[in-house]
């Protein structure tokens, strides 16, 4: 799924690959391990690698990593890309990312429950993540609170609470939201 490309990539860079908003390189260190790097939007080069595999630390910061890298590296885990696909790895740093304070990581940790990947599908447990987000003022995640309140997905049925949500996103420039405020 990677590959190389232009001069951001390291020369002992296996491949490249852009999943996102995140630049991700994928290389072989002196000792050969395979390493990841994680260059975000903040110009930030995070290497990751067998280190970060490691849990016994929290706080802000896992192993000199932001809660945008720990998503980051989530992501990677949860689709297999420059790793073999890890379903637990995957719920363990987008999790951790939201502890952080990265809203998106709960976004992430509900899409997860949401769906049932890499841990049982459970629907309250995904609206709980969800507005856990919202209340980190992710924009999109209101548009989960009115797609659930819509479809009664981890709560009760509620259409003018779903109006709510999709007009306090859309307002806000969320498209799904002003899609489904068009239907």
């Amino acid at each position: 799924k990677l590959r190389k490309t232009g001069p951001t990539c390291p020369t002992n860079a296996i491949g490249a690959h852009s999943p996102g908003n995140f630049l991700v390189i994928l290389f072989k260190s002196e000792n050969n391990e395979k390493n990841i790097h994680i260059n975000d939007r903040h110009a930030t080069l995070r290497t990751i690698g067998t280190s970060a595999d490691k849990t016994g630390r929290s706080g802000r910061k896992e192993n000199g990593l932001r809660p945008f890298s720990m998503n980051a590296l989530g992501i990677l885990y949860k689709d297999g890309i420059g790793t073999e696909e890890n379903k637990k790895k995957a719920f363990f740093w987008i999790k951790k990312s939201g502890e952080c304070g990265y809203p998106k990581g709960y976004y992430n940790l509900h899409l997860l429950y949401r769906f049932g990947i890499g841990v049982e599908q459970d629907f309250d447990m995904a609206q709980e993540y969800l507005q856990k987000a919202a209340d980190m003022n992710d924009i999109k995640s209101y548009y989960g609170l009115g797609y659930n309140a819509y479809k009664g997905l981890g709560c009760e049925q509620n259409y003018e609470k779903a109006v709510q949500y999709f007009t306090y996103a859309a307002e806000r420039g969320e498209p799904s939201s002003m899609y489904m405020l068009g239907i």
